[in-house]
């Protein structure tokens, strides 16, 4: 029986996470740099980079979360996974699905924050060294970014754990994204208890090296 979720929940998966990777330090780190760089390379294509990015999402979350599963239990964790997703027709088209409309949701988002913000952007003075901080303060676009804010929170909930869920619970992709969502809403705090906790581990961390270098 899986342990009930509560608010320390959110520390117990930090924990989990960094276990993962003190046991399988270079395998896991591989794996996650691997999706990182595929991701990048994807990103920067023009005209279809979003779309090829959005499309590898899915299956790059399987693999990194499978790795980090084998890892807590004591597997080496491998790429073959990646190979099995892609052998399985409909987990393989499930995961393009997800993939599909994250993209189309975030065309959606990008105009929507596009257009918002065009008047504000027009309105910055670029100087020969950078752009005028004043002109930035004085037509900051405040709008499109809360709307950006808001169209972004749930595709973000719809899709952290959609792929991991079509792979691992069989599920379709509209079953993934609404699982995946209320699931998130249902546990808020521990979600909210772990981002905090990478968030404010990643800030000392950086902090502490800036001090040292």
């Amino acid at each position: 029986m899986s342990d009930p979720v509560t608010a320390k929940s959110g520390w117990r998966w930090f924990l989990e996470a960094v276990t993962a990777i003190r046991k399988q330090p270079l395998a896991l780190t591989g794996i996650v740099v691997f999706y990182i760089l595929v991701s990048g390379l994807l990103s920067g294509l023009p005209a279809i980079g979003t779309l090829l990015t959005s499309l590898w999402m899915p299956f790059g979350c399987v693999l990194v979360g499978f790795a980090t599963r084998d890892a807590l239990r004591g597997v080496h964790p491998s790429y073959v996974t990646l190979v099995k997703t892609f052998e399985k027709p409909a987990l393989r088209m499930t995961l393009m699905w997800i993939g599909l409309i994250s993209a189309l949701y975030m065309e959606v988002l990008i105009m929507a924050v596009s257009f918002l913000s065009k008047d504000s952007l027009s309105k910055w003075v670029i100087t020969e060294d950078s752009v005028d901080l004043s002109s930035v303060l004085n037509n900051f676009p405040t709008a499109a970014v809360i709307v950006g804010i808001l169209l972004y929170v749930p595709l973000l909930m719809m899709t952290l754990f959609a792929p991991l869920l079509a792979a691992d619970g069989a599920q379709s992709f509209g079953k993934s994204f609404f699982y995946s969502f209320f699931g998130l809403c249902r546990h808020w705090v521990a979600a909210l208890v772990g981002l905090l906790t990478i968030v404010g581990i990643t800030a000392l961390t950086g902090f502490l090296l800036n001090s040292i270098f």
